[in-house]
């Protein structure tokens, strides 16, 4: 390559490889155009999967059980079992309880409704009777 190439060539051209296409590209507005119809259409399978979860009964029920596993609505401060502080175990349950509250957040967005529903059928705290705790065995 002689050094008038050289100086042409862009640092994207030497970066990728040739036989990928492009992820965004302008000169190809049917492809600009599927990948939109294909966005459009999983946000819609999205938002009918979770609203088809969240208008059952059984739905609500099990994604209260999945939510709280991870405690989005308690802090944990852990501790060994000396009673000092457990720094990694409070790391720990502090990440289970943000992942619980991105998911659901991220219903919160999708399906208000149903998720204020869902409150109301499990959480003392909306007025739900305290159910009594599960069998170990279970």
């Amino acid at each position: 390559m002689s050094d008038d190439e050289q100086a042409t060539t862009g640092i994207a051209e030497l970066d990728t490889d040739p036989g990928t296409p492009p992820e965004h590209d302008a000169a190809h507005p049917a492809r600009r155009k599927r990948n939109a119809n294909r966005a459009e259409r999983e946000r819609e399978e999205e938002l009918a999967f979770w609203r088809g979860i969240f208008d059952s009964t059984v739905g609500r029920r099990e994604m209260w059980r999945l939510l709280n596993a991870g405690h989005p609505f308690e802090t944990r401060f852990m501790v060994s079992p000396g009673g000092t502080p457990d720094s990694l175990a409070t790391w720990h349950a502090k990440g289970e309880q943000d992942f619980a509250l991105r998911m659901y957040h991220a219903w919160m967005r999708l399906c208000p409704e149903q998720i204020i529903r869902m409150h109301q059928e499990h959480d003392p705290r909306f007025g739900a009777a305290p159910r009594a705790p599960r069998p170990k065995g279970d």
